[in-house]
């Protein structure tokens, strides 16, 4: 099984370097997508010009979704919502699978941790047989 990567840089150009580490699983693209035109709603409705927001970086660790951005530099109420939004998009990744989208649950996998649903999990154990 090929893990194909997919990245939110192309759906959201002005908030992201060019250096800025963007990719994920394509699994959680559609949790990402829903966090960017949330972030991009509140950002109209507070006002905030969109190149003053910035995402730094964007990846899976230990099974969940880290999204790294300049949202403590806003001013308090849409940072406030800004991270409201980014943890509950956190939250939902817990429970979906990185690779698939499915629902999934986390586990060990040697040193690594991963969400996965069952389906993936076992096209995992076999690639690794």
């Amino acid at each position: 099984m090929t893990e194909k990567k997919a990245s939110v840089r192309e759906l959201f150009p002005i908030w992201f370097d060019k250096s800025i580490s963007s990719q994920t699983n394509s699994g959680w693209l559609t949790l990402l997508i829903e966090l960017g035109e949330t972030i991009q709603q509140i950002l109209a409705e507070e006002q905030v010009p969109e190149a003053e927001y910035q995402v730094y970086q964007v990846k899976e660790k230990h099974g969940g979704l880290r999204w790294y951005d300049n949202s403590s530099d806003l001013p308090l109420r849409p940072q406030k919502r800004i991270l409201e939004a980014v943890k509950e998009a956190e939250r939902r990744a817990w429970k979906t699978c990185e690779m698939c989208g499915a629902p999934g649950n986390q586990r060990g996998e040697g040193w690594w941790i991963k969400t996965l649903c069952k389906t993936c999990r076992d096209k995992r154990n076999q690639k690794e047989k």
